[in-house]
């Protein structure tokens, strides 16, 4: 598995988004989507998978991983804190981008 021999995204600030682009990532969102069809928070049809801790990546387990629709992510990202976490991550990859 290509995903073994890649670092964890907390020490690598390329690995996420090479992760959210990669085969396993997108066969681990349909898979979770499939088991969970519904957002996990208001019940309607969900479209996208939250990330309620990023400690596992790319390891993540299905306690680590919320069905959610667009609008109930926002609002997971601010309780579970990680929409500040995402936006430093993508905060220093621009500036990171930028640099070079």
């Amino acid at each position: 598995n290509a995903m073994r021999d890649m670092p964890n995204f907390r020490n690598d600030r390329w690995f996420w988004w090479e992760w959210r682009r990669s085969p396993e990532w997108k066969a681990k969102r349909r898979a979770y989507l499939a088991k969970r069809p519904n957002c996990e928070e208001c019940g309607v049809k969900a479209v996208q998978v939250h990330h309620r801790t990023y400690e596992r990546v790319p390891y993540e387990t299905d306690s680590d991983l919320e069905s959610v629709c667009g609008v109930c992510h926002r609002g997971c990202d601010v309780r579970d804190g990680t929409l500040d976490a995402a936006l430093t991550k993508m905060a220093g990859l621009y500036a990171a981008a930028v640099i070079q």
